[in-house]
């Protein structure tokens, strides 16, 4: 009903002296609270763990604190994950001298430093002179991947993504020794691995450098296990999210069932309303793939659209074409051919949308025999 649970803390509260970055709710009621102390006068990583009754429980750390502070050093913590085994992974920005560097911790389950990862519990990055981590995520098989950005004194800030084996070692197989310089993104914010296997990457790219580093762009980059494009995912392994306003950056994402993710987008202006999208991952945005008979990318124009549109597309051999347009959610606004047989060769058929149907971005697919193989996004004005 929305009301405060008394059995929990006092009448359903629970007090920090800290800000909390991850909230994260154990099968077993536990609850483990993340986040850093920015604004006292020692600063550093705090994460307190609770029993489902609010109390702090003691079997972590002694009472149920564990804090990583420093009267010198700056840390400020990005995300925070559980382990299946129930280590606690950390990670953030460590300000040393005059250089910021990303670095990741992992704690056993009592709230110790994991002396059998990294450097006795600890892995600090150095890539550039001003590095930080945003987004962080455990694979099946125990690797863990870390996103964030690198900047090196008048150059372009670019994202980062590294991947370590569970010992926190980098991992060979992905990327360049287990770094791969994101040059789609100036900030790899945000990490999902997906059940395939595939990392689906949430990003920004800043067009514009300024004090407040003004974003333009907001995208999506799926990647093969080895670190490369999945050139089947959007254009080329990369789906630019509609442009809401250039202010609008990346926050995170969260994924949801019948194969979508929820984004959440903030203003970088000085109210900082937060937004929330959704888009459906198998649509492959823009891309087509020639194994299924089609023989290069589809085109539409014009686009935007007003009222009418040509599609042009080539076939390999005879095939029933379905042709659907969506909205960026996925719900379904029209039919436009419906296992309507086409034969080999190039068409450019003739559609009209309507006047009536509203502004916006919408998603038209191409599906042959039953399966998407194409979609493209248009614009309606």
């Amino acid at each position: 009903n929305g009301l405060p649970d008394s059995t929990f803390g006092q009448n359903g509260w629970v007090a920090h002296s800290f800000s909390p970055v991850e909230i994260i709710a154990l099968p077993n009621g536990r609850i483990i609270v993340a986040g850093d102390r920015t604004n006292d006068p020692v600063e550093g990583i705090v994460v307190r763990v609770y029993q489902a009754d609010g109390t702090l429980d003691s079997t972590f750390s002694q009472d149920g604190i564990f804090s990583y502070l420093s009267p010198t050093t700056f840390n400020k913590l990005s995300s925070a994950k559980v382990q299946p085994d129930g280590k606690i992974l950390l990670a953030g920005i460590a300000e040393i001298f005059d250089s910021t560097k990303l670095f990741l911790f992992r704690l056993t389950e009592n709230g110790t430093f994991d002396q059998t990862f990294g450097n006795n519990g600890f892995i600090i990055e150095s890539i550039n002179q001003y590095d930080g981590a945003c987004g962080l995520a455990v694979q099946p098989d125990g690797k863990i991947i870390l996103t964030g950005s690198s900047l090196h004194l008048g150059q372009q800030r670019t994202g980062v993504i590294l991947r370590y084996l569970p010992d926190g070692t980098r991992d060979p197989s992905f990327g360049v020794g287990g770094l791969r310089i994101t040059p789609e993104f100036s900030r790899a914010m945000d990490v999902l691995v997906r059940p395939s296997g595939e990392t689906l990457i949430l990003g920004e790219f800043f067009t514009v450098i300024t004090f407040t580093e003004d974003t333009s762009e907001v995208s999506l980059l799926m990647l093969r296990p080895d670190g490369t494009r999945d050139s089947t995912f959007g254009d080329h392994g990369i789906f630019k999210l509609p442009m809401i306003s250039s202010w609008f950056g990346a926050m995170a994402m969260v994924p949801l069932a019948d194969n979508k993710v929820a984004i959440g987008r903030l203003s970088y202006l000085e109210k900082k309303p937060v937004i929330i999208q959704q888009v459906i991952l198998n649509l492959n945005v823009g891309t087509l793939n020639p194994a299924f008979g089609l023989q290069e990318r589809a085109l539409i124009y014009p686009n935007p659209i007003a009222e009418q549109f040509t599609l042009r597309f080539a076939l390999h051999s005879p095939e029933k074409v379905t042709i659907d347009l969506f909205d960026m959610t996925g719900k379904l606004i029209k039919r436009l051919a419906q296992e309507q047989l086409f034969v080999a060769g190039e068409h450019n058929e003739s559609f009209s949308i309507g006047q009536e149907m509203p502004s916006g971005n919408y998603i038209l697919a191409i599906s042959l025999q039953g399966k998407t193989v194409s979609n493209v996004q248009i614009v309606k004005k």
